[in-house]
């Protein structure tokens, strides 16, 4: 009965959560970064001085370079802006 209920539990969830990827476009002499944050309960696309709605698909499909990741649970507001 105890391994029915354990196999029947819900998973715990992941202790870490993704918050930004980095993406290099270019070549290893020169290229561009960008980032794609979730900040205020969304995901924005960030290109130099641009900062544009984006989603976590796109997050995801970035070819990320670096991952960012921050324990689960933490407060969503890393960069002081707070969801409207």
């Amino acid at each position: 009965a105890a391994a029915a209920a354990a196999a029947s539990a819900a998973p715990a969830p992941p202790p870490h959560q993704l918050y930004a990827v980095v993406s290099h476009s270019g070549s290893l002499a020169g290229g561009h970064y960008v980032a794609h944050v979730r900040a205020a309960g969304g995901w924005f696309l960030v290109d130099d001085g641009a900062v544009l709605p984006s989603d976590e698909a796109a997050a995801m499909a970035a070819q990320p370079y670096l991952l960012f990741y921050r324990r689960a649970g933490a407060d969503d507001d890393v960069f002081g802006v707070e969801a409207e």
